[in-house]
C-alpha cells in the first residue's frame, strides 16, 4: 500500500477513502461512520440563496422555501435533509435600471448532475415567478460547483 509501512495517510485521505458499506442485518454502524459514508455518497449539501426586491408575505415566503426545497433536491439528484434554502425578500434591487421586480438565485453545492442544471434553473424561475410574481426575464441564476474540502457540516469537511 504504502512504500514506507511507517508512513499514514492523513485523516483528510482516509475519509475520502471511506465508502457506503452495506449493512447486514442485525449490524450497525457507528453514527459516526454512517455520517461519514452518507456525506461521501451524497457530496454534500446543495444551498440555494434568493435574494428579490420583491415584497412578500411570511406565509409565501414558507411556501416557497418548501418549494424551493423539494426543486433543489430533485435537480441536484440529493437528498432534501441535505437541502439549505435562504430567502431575502424586500431586498435593495436593481436590475436594467429599474426597481422592477427581480431576483438573483444562487446555487452551490459539490458536484451537478451530468445532464447539467438547465432544468433546475427552470424550475426555480417557475417557483419564483409563481410565489414571488417576478418574470423570468428578471431573474439571474448562478451555480458555483464548490470543492469538497472547501464545505463543512457539525464541524467536518465534506472532503
Amino acid at each position: 500500500m504504502y512504500a514506507d509501512s511507517t508512513q499514514r495517510a492523513s485523516p483528510q485521505a482516509q475519509m475520502q477513502d471511506i465508502q457506503p458499506l452495506p449493512v447486514r442485518p442485525g449490524e450497525s454502524r457507528t453514527p459516526a461512520l454512517q455520517v461519514l459514508a452518507e456525506k461521501r455518497m451524497h457530496g454534500g449539501m446543495p444551498y440555494l440563496a434568493v435574494a428579490t426586491n420583491a415584497e412578500i408575505s411570511a406565509e409565501t415566503g414558507r411556501s416557497f422555501l418548501k418549494e424551493a426545497s423539494k426543486a433543489v433536491a430533485s435537480g441536484t439528484g440529493k437528498p432534501e435533509q441535505y437541502v439549505m434554502v435562504r430567502l431575502n425578500a424586500g431586498q435593495p434591487l436593481l436590475f436594467a435600471g429599474t426597481d422592477a421586480p427581480t431576483a438573483l438565485l444562487e446555487v452551490k453545492s459539490i458536484g451537478f448532475p451530468a445532464h447539467g442544471v438547465q432544468g433546475l434553473a427552470a424550475s426555480l424561475c417557475e417557483l419564483v415567478a409563481k410565489h414571488l410574481g417576478v418574470p423570468g426575464e428578471r431573474i439571474y441564476v448562478v451555480f458555483t460547483d464548490v470543492r469538497a474540502a472547501m464545505w463543512g457540516h457539525d464541524g467536518q469537511m465534506f472532503g
